[in-house]
């Protein structure tokens, strides 16, 4: 076990359990007798004795939202996380293809007459002929993944957990009135699937429901979820176990954690982290709640936005958040954010354009003060009061990432075909070879320093170097943009790898961190003078090259390389650097 710190309490039966427990698996899906708009999922957790040894069976019935936070494999005391258990990585190309996988559960295989799929000496549940469906998929060497259908429908069925709640609790029509506002057809661009999300859903839902709307595949996957469920409990059985599937066909890449059982034979996935987007027609996003438009309300829509609507709850820790699915949220108490751990976008993000109005209707208003509740609750409004306030509980969208550095070349390359208007070529730079455009890029090397300079620091002398032990000198791309404006230059560091280590004790690959440097020339022909001059100091300032902006004959800004949900993870960075010199892509 690997200790975190948390600050989310996910449920009232958790918080009354003594000693540590470890979430060991989701059960079926259960009817919410105190508020309907939110199903309630069996979770089995498993006491801790003094050795983290698991030892002796619970069960807690927990709202379907609140599974993204209470994660199989992480460790509770009081009703906080304290802790994760180890688990191994897969990273696997799959077939979401009908045919190329299928469902299993134990009880069927036993009703069959089949071995179980997961066998009670590799991981050992609750119930021997456990009913919960698994997908399972072929993997090289005639091995196989299985992934429980409910960690997929609440991490892979979009981002906030708006999205699975809804599609548990209402028939399609109604889940349908919840997900999409009417659009504006006489604006939609031509070749886009246009969207217009409700109030409450994310945008990283979009990709999901763009396609529930305008696919029959992925329209027909989600709305078997509510049919399977409600006639579950038409026929009386107490426990629904909806069979969850794929809601978009062709080759996969998914990234996940779990357990190799079956020697070996079998990857047992009880986390998934990742999933690639289907490529497609590329997306038109539009809000009910939008503010993007090109000129500002006036007259009387101005501060009629959420005028009166109750203030966001912002946690600050050590402040504990207690999440309840007994009561409903209340009209007038304010809502919180509750983040679960980031879900990866494997490969290429789907092309998404937001809707820009030429005129915005509104502008934000005054919100009410939104008190400061006991608890939240992601389920529907409904009453007055300030005691429950509404959890949106959600997961943050990461990208994939090739190294800040490539990512950073990534985004320029592609900028001369998306924003012909802005941006006519983008080259890279190396002495031996001036401006090319060819890939891939090719870097600078650092020149050492002198031997026999006594006032160079060790820690300067080994930072210019990319791999110390071997003296390989460490690399600077230099790229060049140029734009019907002026040219542009974005300098970047080659960045050594290293581990990282999160909050909760997991080790995953990342890299030093570094600005970006970007400049204009006031002469043109300073260019190769600037440069060597710079390639010079930035092995004195180890890469600070904040520190250089006052030498650059021209104009220079450092800039930050912030995370996005952009379609390239370089794509916020490049922006954000070439907005410095007021280039607006």
């Amino acid at each position: 076990m690997r200790p975190v710190s948390g600050n989310v309490r996910p449920s009232e039966d958790l918080r009354a359990i003594q000693g540590r427990v470890v979430v060991w698996w989701f059960g079926g899906v259960v009817q919410n007798r105190r508020d309907e708009s939110v199903p309630k999922v069996a979770v089995f957790l498993r006491t801790l004795d003094k050795d983290n040894v698991p030892r002796a069976w619970q069960q807690i019935n927990v709202a379907l939202t609140h599974l993204g936070i209470l994660r199989v494999g992480t460790v509770w005391q009081n009703g906080v996380r304290i802790g994760n258990v180890e688990q191994e990585d897969l990273r696997a190309e799959i077939e979401f293809n009908p045919g190329e996988w299928s469902f299993t559960s134990p009880d069927e295989c036993s009703y069959k007459g089949e071995p179980s799929p997961l066998s009670s000496s590799d991981y050992p549940l609750r119930y021997q002929r456990d009913r919960n469906w698994l997908m399972s998929f072929r993997l090289p060497n005639g091995s196989n993944l299985l992934v429980p259908c409910i960690e997929f429908l609440t991490r892979c069925y979009g981002r906030s957990q708006e999205v699975p709640r809804i599609l548990t609790t209402y028939r399609w029509e109604e889940a349908a009135d919840r997900f999409f506002a009417p659009f504006d057809p006489t604006a939609v661009e031509p070749g886009y699937w246009p969207i217009r999300l409700r109030k409450r859903l994310h945008n990283g839902d979009t990709v999901f429901l763009a396609h529930a709307l305008h696919d029959d595949f992925a329209r027909n996957a989600a709305k078997s979820i509510f049919t399977q469920i409600r006639t579950a409990f038409k026929r009386g059985d107490s426990y629904a176990f909806p069979k969850v599937g794929p809601w978009f066909s062709g080759t996969a890449t998914i990234k996940v954690r779990g357990h190799w059982i079956n020697n070996g034979q079998t990857f047992l996935a009880l986390r998934v982290d990742g999933l690639t987007e289907p490529s497609g027609i590329p997306l038109q996003r539009d809000r009910e709640n939008s503010n993007k438009a090109e000129n500002p309300a006036t007259g009387s829509g101005v501060g009629e936005a959420w005028k009166g609507a109750p203030g966001r709850h912002i946690v600050r820790p050590p402040e504990i958040v207690d999440l309840t699915d007994a009561d409903a949220p209340q009209f007038g108490a304010a809502s919180t954010d509750v983040v679960e751990d980031d879900f990866e976008v494997l490969g290429e993000k789907r092309v998404v354009k937001d809707y820009r109005r030429y005129q915005a209707e509104t502008s934000a208003g005054k919100r009410s003060d939104g008190g400061n509740p006991d608890s939240f609750s992601s389920g529907e409004v409904r009453g007055t009061g300030t005691d429950t306030g509404h959890a949106s509980i959600h997961a943050h969208v990461a990208m994939e990432s090739e190294g800040t550095l490539r990512d950073i070349w990534t985004a320029l390359r592609k900028l001369p075909t998306s924003h012909p208007d802005q941006v006519r070529s983008v080259e890279w730079y190396t002495h031996e070879n001036g401006f090319r455009s060819s890939e891939p890029p090719q870097l600078v090397a650092l020149t050492p320093f002198d031997k026999d300079d006594k006032d160079i620091t060790t820690r300067k002398r080994n930072w210019l170097f990319f791999d110390v032990e071997n003296r390989l000198p460490r690399g600077i791309l230099v790229a060049r943009v140029v734009s019907p404006k002026k040219v542009i230059y974005i300098i970047e560091i080659q960045r050594r790898p290293r581990i990282a280590k999160a909050d909760d004790g997991t080790e995953t690959d990342a890299e030093e961190s570094f600005q970006g440097l970007v400049f204009e020339l006031h002469d043109e022909l300073t260019f190769l003078d600037w440069l060597n001059q710079l390639l010079s100091e930035i092995r004195h300032v180890i890469g600070i090259v904040k520190k250089l902006t006052a030498l650059c004959p021209g104009n220079a800004f450092s800039f930050r390389h912030v995370r996005s949900g952009d379609k390239h993870p370089g794509q916020a960075a490049v922006r954000n650097a070439l907005e410095k010199l007021d280039i607006k892509i």
